[in-house]
This record gives structure tokens, sequence and C-alpha cells, in this order.
């Protein structure tokens, strides 16, 4: 009975402690992806302002401005320069918030596991206490009735 109940308790806890320990690998990977994903996004968005550069170079050249002097043509082509790095920098920085905030959750889940695998082997000392309880009571018992026999 109880002997069985504890070490099925125990079996319980363990199995969760597993789900857990794989929901902490998938969290870390989940992290290396967002970072990945943000470095890829980069890349984009520098391939994207040097297209937005070389279409608006183009079209103040059409127009008859001197792109490569001083001058307020130069201004507008830094000033898309800058806020394409801008948006660089902003989709860096959410890729890292990303990655921290899974490898946060990766450690909530190691924690969960390494409780979980406490709680198993607290089970089975608590069953093992029970049952040894169980047997002294029993052979208590055994003694008094035996006992009451032999006086008798």
């Amino acid at each position: 009975g109880t002997f069985r109940q504890s070490r099925a308790a125990s079996g319980i806890a363990d199995y969760r402690s597993g789900i857990s320990d794989n929901n902490a690998i998938i969290a870390e990977q989940n992290a290396q992806l967002a970072l990945e994903q943000g470095v890829a996004d980069v890349e984009d968005k520098r391939l994207e302002t040097k297209q937005k550069i070389g279409f608006e170079r183009a079209r103040l050249a059409a127009m008859g401005f001197f792109v490569d002097e001083e001058g307020s043509s130069v201004e507008i082509l830094s000033d898309i320069a800058v806020l394409g790095e801008l948006d660089a920098l902003r989709i860096t920085a959410d890729a890292e918030n990303k990655a921290r905030n899974f490898r946060q959750q990766a450690d909530n889940f190691r924690a969960e596991a390494g409780l979980g695998r406490l709680a198993s082997k607290n089970i089975k000392k608590a069953g093992d206490i029970d049952t040894l309880g169980t047997l002294v009571t029993g052979a208590a018992n055994t003694g008094t009735t035996f006992l009451a026999t032999r006086t008798t």
C-alpha cells in the first residue's frame, strides 16, 4: 500500500522533472535561435538601408543634385544611413532581450526539475519511514498479542 504509493508518487515527480529538463533544453535552443534570427534580421536591415541609399542617390542625381559633395543631398543620405543603423541596433537589442527571456525560462525549468527530484527523494524517504513504522507497529502488536496469550 504505502510503499507502492510512495514509489508511484516518486515516479511521477521524476517524470515531471524530466519534462522540466527537456523544457529547459528547448528554452536554451529558443534563446540561440532568437540570437541567430536577430543577426539575420540585422543583415537584412542593413541591406535594405543600402538599397534605400542607392535609390535616394539615383533620385537626387536625376534631379540634378551633386550627391558626393557637401550639402543637403549628403545630409539626406547620411540621415538614411543613421536611421537604418538605429533600426539595426534596435533589432539586435530585441533579439538579445528575447534570448535573455528564454534563458530565464530555461533557468526556471531547471529549478523546477531540481525541486521535482528533491520531492521524489523525499517522497521515497517518507514512504520508507511509513513502511518501517507500519512494520514496527505490526511487530509491537504481534508481541503484545503473544504476551497476552502466554499470560492467560
